[in-house]
Formats: C-alpha cells, structure tokens, sequence
C-alpha cells in the first residue's frame, strides 16, 4: 500500500516542451518528447531526471493540438521517433546523433486528418513499421539500420487514426494490426500485403474519430 498522501516525489523535470508523449525507459536512459518554439524535440534523461541530451526531429504539427505525440521507440542503441508530420527519424540512444531521418508523408503524399500523425514507431526483426496513410501508401516498412523503403503497401484511401501498430506473431507469418480513421487493417510484414480489413460499420463516423452506436 502507497502510505498516506502518496509516494515520495524522488524528482522531476522541466524543459521538456509540450506534448502528449509517454516515457521509454531502456539502458538506463528516460526517452521521451516534447514541443519547443513548433519544433518536436527528443529527450533523454539519465534516471534522476537530468538531461543527457536533445535533439529536434522536425516541425511540429501546425493544427490543432500541435504538441509533441510520439513516444519514442527504443531498439537496442537505436531510438526512433515520428513526427506529427510524418517524419520518421532514427537516432544514436547514448549520444543522440541522427542516424537517418525519411520524410514519410512527403514520399507517399499523406493527407492528413484533423490532428495529423499520432503514432510511435514498430519495430519488427530489422524493419520499422509506419502508417502514412497516404495517397501512394497506407503502409510502409522502412530499414532500421538505413530507412529505405523496404515496401510500401497499396493506398486504402483513408487517414490515420492516432494509433500505433502492434505485431501479431502466428504460424509461419508476423502481421501487424492497426487501426485508421474508418476501419482496422491486419497487414503481413514480410511484404506489406494487406490480409484483412474490419471497417467501423457498426460505429457512427464523427468527425472527430468514431462513437458508438
């Protein structure tokens, strides 16, 4: 049981921007992000809260609830972030040196929703999953190591639905499973090729996400 009045405030950190960004906590290091002056920004703290580094990983999001949102995704001596703009960027853990940056949206012409991209980064074997949600792909697998394109999937036509993908591991295929602004997608890894689709035919479209019937 906590004691009386909670547990004892060990530490706490300020200067960390605006944003709706969770922590990772990976090899000893806080990574987490935050807004500064409309740019995104990572940070990594050591365990006391003091700052080891900060790095900008691009422009923030220009509309509505433009803080930062991605929490970042630790991967051995690799941390990898998105952007509101859908700039995936790929960054040393220890010394913050960018290691690669691919913007996304631009190379498969994402139409943004209401609130832009809001998601953190997938990690599968030697791929990084993201969700452009674009006009020439919904999906795409990057390189880790390089950030190029691994594959891209056919455009589903829809926008992002402020939600990170998950991987499934079955029989004889990894799938990933995410959700868009009008349906989820199961979708192989290995190739980009979209197995199965469960549109919200059950929810009432708002336009602000979905509400239940």
């Amino acid at each position: 049981e906590w004691p009386v009045g909670g547990p004892d405030l060990l530490w706490s950190a300020e200067g960390i921007g605006d944003g709706f960004s969770s922590v990772s906590i990976a090899g000893g290091r806080i990574f987490t992000t935050g807004m500064i002056a409309q740019r995104e920004v990572l940070f990594a703290l050591d365990l006391q809260g003091r700052l080891l580094w900060h790095k900008v990983y691009g422009p923030a999001w220009h509309g509505r609830y433009s803080e930062a949102r991605t929490t970042p995704t630790v991967d051995g001596e690799r941390v990898y972030v998105t952007s509101g703009l859908g700039r995936v960027v790929c960054f040393g853990a220890r010394t913050g040196d960018e290691r690669w940056a691919f913007d996304a949206a631009k190379e498969f012409g994402t139409k943004y929703h209401y609130w832009g991209i809001a998601e953190s980064p997938l990690i599968v074997g030697d791929r990084v999953i993201c969700t452009p949600c674009g006009t020439r792909a919904t999906f795409a697998a990057l390189d880790k190591k390089t950030g190029r394109v691994v594959w891209a999937s056919q455009s589903l036509g829809e926008q992002s639905g402020y939600s990170s993908p998950i991987a499934v591991a079955l029989p004889g295929r990894t799938v990933f499973i995410t959700m868009l602004n009008k349906s989820i997608a199961g979708v192989d890894v290995a190739n980009g090729e979209i197995l199965w689709r469960l549109m919200y035919s059950e929810y009432q479209t708002s336009p602000h996400g979905i509400n239940p019937n």
